[in-house]
């Protein structure tokens, strides 16, 4: 009858051995081991600083930790971690007015020319100044250069 080998059983394969070393012993290998499990993508900084929350007295630096990552086979990929962004849902963007000038390169002056012909920017300045009032009276030892300009300026 031949003999069969010995294979590792799949709790063994799951997790390495922690043979203590010269600066970890068993059991901060094992909270490191967690802690990897936890959250594989964690920055070895952050690892180490919950390593040291939960064995105070720890010296391991970032480096010995990455080689610890390799041999477990548990090193994070290259590169900066990506935030996935949320994005709320966006609102449909109002109509677009698109303007055709008859010269080309109409300047900032000829713009605001047209505006003001237009009586658009009243309003507003307006109410630029009555916000600039309501702030200078609640803030009376405010000063900062928007407090004082004119309205020409405005």
């Amino acid at each position: 009858m031949p003999l069969a080998l010995n294979e590792p059983t799949l709790s063994e394969a799951l997790s390495p051995s922690f043979e203590p070393g010269r600066k970890l012993g068993a059991v901060q290998l094992a909270v490191l081991w967690q802690l990897l499990e936890e959250a594989p993508q964690c920055p070895s900084r952050v690892v180490l600083d919950k390593l040291a929350q939960h064995q105070p007295r720890v010296q391991v630096s970032v480096r010995h930790l990455n080689r610890l990552r390799a041999k477990w086979k548990r090193s994070r990929p290259k590169g900066r971690p990506r935030h996935r962004l949320v994005s709320a849902p966006r609102a449909q963007p109002a109509a677009l007015v698109q303007l055709t000038p008859h010269v080309s390169r109409v300047g900032v002056h000829l713009f605001a020319r047209w505006l003001e012909q237009q009586g658009l920017l009243t309003p507003l300045v307006l109410a630029v100044q009555q916000a600039i009032e309501v702030y200078h009276r609640h803030h009376r030892d405010a000063d900062f250069a928007l407090l004082h300009h004119r309205p020409e300026t405005l």
